[in-house]
C-alpha cells in the first residue's frame, strides 16, 4: 500500500516525458513551456500543485493503510 502511494510521485514526474513524447497537453507540457519562457509563476504554481497533489495522496494511503492493518490502530 505505502509503495503504490510513492509510484504516484513517480508518475507525476513522468508525466513529463509522456506528455512530450505522446504530444499530449498535460502538466508536464505546461511545466516546460513555462520554464522555457521564463515564466516563474507558472512554474511556482505548476510545482505547488504537484506537491500538494503528492501530499494529499499520501495522507490518503496513510489514512487507508490505517484501515487495512488494524495491527497499527491505538486504543
Amino acid at each position: 500500500m505505502t509503495v503504490l502511494g510513492l509510484r504516484v510521485g513517480y508518475l507525476l514526474g513522468g508525466a513529463v516525458v509522456i506528455e512530450m513524447i505522446f504530444a499530449l497537453p498535460g502538466m508536464g507540457q505546461l511545466i516546460l513551456n513555462g520554464i522555457t519562457n521564463l515564466d516563474v509563476n507558472l512554474v511556482q504554481g505548476v510545482v505547488l500543485t504537484i506537491s500538494v497533489t503528492f501530499v494529499l495522496v499520501n495522507i490518503v494511503v496513510d489514512l487507508l493503510y490505517l484501515l487495512i492493518n488494524p495491527r497499527i490502530r491505538t486504543v
